[in-house]
């Protein structure tokens, strides 16, 4: 990833997302598989580190529990977190808002799996609703490892709902909201309500690039093929913690100022 990557601002201020195809060498996505499988094997142990990012692997499988190591253990998954590259993906369409030069912390790596008839449907849900920000500005970038298509997995967007504001957390597998979150929540069915939804179709090294406030989803594995992807959240300008009911995401841990206090410190570095 030596130049800088188009991404189309217009499609993403409209419908909240936008994919830019090709973006990621081959041959460092099979890297990137590879620690991935090694790792699945191999490892059960979790430990949250204080003092850099965490790898978070989370097998969509409900009742399975994520798994989380230092990045520096994973030097391929490091590299492409700390990719300017991808990091300017989120620079150009923050500063299409009229921020100029924004600072952007790695707030979240994670490499999700959905294994062959075992990984479930995720429900209707909000980035932003989940994290304990203010204000609460989030973009994420999403990367499939393996070929995603609606039978084996496919990412579903809202399209515009990021223009609708916050809504309530959920139990992502059973869709059942968490407790003390009074937010509204999103629609079982937003195309019954007249929302537009867009199935992805995405390649490895293919991303989607989403606001943190755009409502998504995505289908059950029931075919015979894997389907791994990676998601990496970021901090966009000066965040200041603040948690409500439904906060729930694995970096909370790794949060070491008061509520009111500005995020920061090695475990959120600069990008």
């Amino acid at each position: 990833m030596s130049t800088k990557l188009d991404v189309n601002v217009e499609s993403f201020e409209k419908d909240g997302f936008a994919v830019i195809k090709g973006a990621i060498d081959p041959s460092l996505m099979a890297d990137l598989r590879k620690e991935w499988d090694a790792f699945e094997v191999t490892s059960t142990e979790s430990t949250i580190p204080k003092d850099q990012p965490a790898a978070v692997f989370w097998r969509h499988i409900q009742g399975e529990r994520k798994r989380i190591r230092p990045i520096e253990e994973f030097p391929t998954l490091r590299e492409i977190a700390h990719s300017p590259q991808l990091s300017g993906v989120i620079r150009t369409v923050i500063e299409a808002r009229g921020i100029k030069d924004p600072e952007l912390r790695l707030l979240e790596t994670i490499v999700f799996n959905k294994p062959p008839q075992k990984g479930g449907n995720l429900n209707w849900h909000q980035d932003n609703a989940y994290f304990p920000f203010e204000p609460n500005t989030q973009c994420a970038l999403w990367i499939p490892l393996d070929p995603v298509d609606e039978e084996n997995g496919s990412l579903i967007y809202v399209k515009g709902t990021h223009k609708r504001g916050r809504v309530g957390s959920l139990n992502l597998h059973t869709g059942e909201p968490f407790e003390g979150d009074s937010r509204p929540m999103i629609p079982k069915d937003p195309v019954a309500e007249g929302y537009e939804v867009e199935t992805m179709e995405l390649e490895p090294g293919d991303i989607s690039v989403h606001d943190g406030a755009t409502w998504h989803s995505s289908t059950a594995n029931d075919s015979d093929r894997p389907r791994r992807a990676l998601s990496l959240r970021y901090l966009v300008g000066k965040t200041v913690y603040a948690p409500t009911p439904g906060s729930a995401a694995t970096f909370i841990e790794q949060v070491d100022v008061k509520p009111g206090d500005v995020i920061q410190g090695p475990a959120f570095p600069v990008v």
